[in-house]
């Protein structure tokens, strides 16, 4: 069975899916991250963009916070998985969300991590 958990972008909440290779601004209302349990697997779509992962690669959701001296800050949110084309088993992150205000993502990786089934880690970077 397959569900899924609606985030609105970036017009409602300043954010947008961000994924790493992501080129120029996406249109879409809605980011959709979904998993289906059955088939092991789990990932993210807009109306223009969507990937997928084996949940058994995925070893958490982290949280990063950057906390400057001045400024504003920033948030994201990042897959954190086993890179599966290294013999060190090394991790590799894909970035899901991305948000202004450094607090700006604290309820939406809680969210997706307890939805996605997997472990939540929080790295704050503060004067950066």
């Amino acid at each position: 069975m397959s569900d899924k958990l609606e985030f609105p972008t970036q017009s409602e909440w300043r954010s947008l899916a961000f994924p790493a290779w992501r080129r120029g601004h996406l249109p879409g209302d809605r980011f959709v991250c979904w998993r289906d349990q059955v088939k092991g697997k789990l990932g993210w779509y807009l109306p223009t963009l969507a990937a997928f992962w084996d949940a058994g690669l995925c070893n958490g959701i982290k949280l990063v916070r950057l906390l400057p001296a001045r400024g504003g800050g920033m948030a994201t949110v990042d897959l954190v998985m086993r890179n599966p084309f290294s013999r060190w088993h090394e991790e590799v992150t894909e970035r899901v969300l991305r948000h202004d205000d450094c607090n700006g993502l604290d309820e939406a990786a809680k969210e997706l991590a307890e939805f996605w089934g997997l472990a939540l880690r929080v790295d704050e970077y503060r004067d950066e």
